[in-house]
Formats: structure tokens, sequence, C-alpha cells
């Protein structure tokens, strides 16, 4: 068995996750290619730092934990890694989470939160950090699903699941009020999801314990490439993802690995935009009707 926990003395963590060490070079412990040193030097003097003595200290997170997929994906599963230390674990995470984050959480009553304001750093006499070999978006198949049971099993054993819930076979996941990946012709695609019977939902306004009992309940997921597809982890295996996306293979494909994790099966949906640059992360995607019908036909 791996030991995935590293435990580091005398060293600084920034909210957002980085760690650094005292008389060394700098070590960036934690995957963020974006965070500056020499910010991070600028902060320590001009912010505050506090001075944490607590035994079972751990980071977990990145400054990308604030996002639904690399939560359940990254976050929570390295917690599922140093499980056994669960009981009196303190974490150290920015101090204004988001709803997902607090609800999931709950899942874990014995574990202690220390809040960091975006201005603070925190000096650690001892602290554990997870150490997985895999960037985010690369799977090990049988951690994922060993990880997947023991997730759910919390989710669906707390009081907060929500025991009854409507099966919707079809499921289409909506980013329409998101900032980033719109379906540009989503009016010619919304009639379609009527006729077909799917259930048209905003993840954005659903209860985490809602949320996953919603996929429990679907075989087929359309959406498109967002955080929402995450969630075909809670669904039965064997179950079909669609993907909406500007192209393919070209771009990001974290969700037809995650498929493949799950033995899904995996469809990609793809026509580019005319005024399509190459950004695949921020793009609006343009949904190929004709295909998503022959599909379904």
């Amino acid at each position: 068995m791996l030991q995935y926990k590293v435990d580091i003395k005398n060293s600084f963590v920034d909210f957002k996750g980085p760690i650094y060490r005292i008389g060394q070079p700098i070590l960036n412990l934690v995957e963020d290619e974006n965070y500056s040193s020499n910010f991070f030097f600028k902060k320590l003097i001009r912010g505050k730092t506090k001075f944490l003595n607590e035994k079972n200290l751990f980071v977990l997170h990145d400054s990308w934990s604030n996002g639904y997929f690399h939560w359940i994906i990254d976050v929570l599963f390295k917690l599922y890694l140093v499980k056994s230390d669960i009981i009196g674990m303190n974490i150290i995470l920015p101090k204004n989470l988001i709803q997902f984050q607090l609800r999931s959480l709950e899942l874990f009553p014995t574990i202690n939160i220390i809040g960091l304001e975006s201005w603070e750093n925190a000096f650690c006499k001892k602290l554990s950090y997870v150490n997985f070999p895999l960037q985010s978006g690369v799977y090990d198949d049988s951690l994922y699903l060993a990880y997947r049971d023991w997730l759910l099993e919390l989710i669906m054993s707390n009081s907060a699941f929500p025991i009854e819930v409507a099966t919707n076979e079809f499921l289409y996941i909506d980013r329409q009020s998101d900032a980033l990946r719109k379906v540009s012709n989503f009016d010619e695609l919304h009639p379609f999801l009527l006729e077909n019977n799917f259930k048209v939902a905003q993840l954005l306004k659903v209860d985490f314990f809602e949320q996953v009992a919603m996929f429990t309940k679907a075989h087929t997921i359309m959406g498109a490439h967002g955080a929402g597809l995450v969630n075909m982890i809670f669904m039965e295996s064997g179950s079909t993802v669609v993907e909406l996306r500007n192209s393919y293979p070209d771009g990001n494909n974290c969700f037809e690995r995650l498929a493949k994790v799950f033995k899904h099966k995996y469809v990609p949906i793809y026509k580019k935009r005319e005024d399509y640059n190459g950004d695949f992360q921020n793009s609006d995607v343009y949904a190929n009707i004709d295909e998503i019908k022959s599909l379904f036909k």
C-alpha cells in the first residue's frame, strides 16, 4: 500500500494552498503553475501570518479547488487517500467556502477547518500534504473506483441525502447562466431536450446532496464541457455521457478519461463555430443539432 501522506516541518502555507519551506529554495508542493514566488514573499511581508501548532494538520487544496470539478476529483479524493487520519484532522482552507464545499464537508464531522483570509498565510510547525503522482484530470482506475464507492456511501448514509428522488433517465446540464462555455445555439437545442424528456438542470442552484441524488437516477447525461459532468462518478457504470465540445480530440479530454474509468459510454458532439479561435476552455460551444438528433434517434 503506497503511503500518500508526507510530513514536513517549519513551512508556510498560502490561503490558496501553495506550501513553502524555510531555509531551502522555494518548494511549491501544490500543482499551481500560475502562483508566483515573488507574490508570496510580498504577501508574507505585507500580510498577516497565523502560527499553527495543531496536530494532524493537513493542506489538500490549491487555487483551483473552489471549482466543483477540482473539489470533487482532487480535494475529496486526497481526503480519501488519507482517510485513516480523518479523526481529529485539521485542514487548512480558504475561510470563505462555497456552498457545495461546506455541504460536502458535513460528511466529515470529525474534521476541523482552519480558515485563512485572502491576506493571510499560516506558519506550521508540522504539516502534512498528499503526494499523489498524477496530474488533475488523469486517473488511476482502481483508486478512483474505490474512492467513488467510499464517497457515495458517505453521501447516501447522510441525513441530508434525499431518499425519494424522481428518476430522470435523461439529464441535461444547463450552463446558460455561467460565464464560460454556454451553448450559443441553445434556442435550437432546447426544443429537442423538451421533446425527448430531458430534465434541464442548472446545477449552481441545486443543493450538493440533491445534485448527487439526481445523477444516481440518471443513465444518460449531456452538457457542454464543464464541471457538472464530473457527477458521472455517481452514475451506475455503463451509463452514457454526451459532451458538447468545440473540437475533438483537441482540447481537454478529462471527462472522456473519467468516463472510461467508470465504464460509461462517452460520446463527443462537436462542431466548430465560425468564430472559434482555438480557446477550448473559454469559448462558447455550438451544439451540432443534426448529430445529437441522430444519436438519440
